[in-house]
């Protein structure tokens, strides 16, 4: 991850499997009412609070043990931020 606040503290990613709602709401949903101006929520979020490690000023990693299941091959799940899309995938 980059542009992750500087500040002292921990940054979160939040996984989900849809992209499109989320309880009942559609998606993308506007978060300014939450006090988060300009951001939205683009993921149903079922893993709302992945803990990041930070690696340098401004940048994390996010570690993610994928299980080794040839029955999530092509399984998507969103994260959270800019929108980044990820795909499960066979080697």
């Amino acid at each position: 991850l980059t542009n992750v606040p500087s500040q002292p503290g921990i940054s979160f990613v939040a996984l989900g499997w849809s992209r499109t709602t989320s309880g009942g709401f559609a998606l993308p949903l506007s978060l300014a009412g939450f006090g988060m101006p300009g951001c939205d929520l683009l993921t149903s979020a079922e893993a709302p609070a992945v803990p990041t490690t930070p690696t340098g000023a401004g940048t994390a990693n996010v570690n993610l043990a994928v299980p080794n299941n040839s029955g999530l091959i092509g399984l998507a799940g969103v994260l959270v931020s800019n929108g980044i899309h990820w795909r499960i995938g066979g080697i």
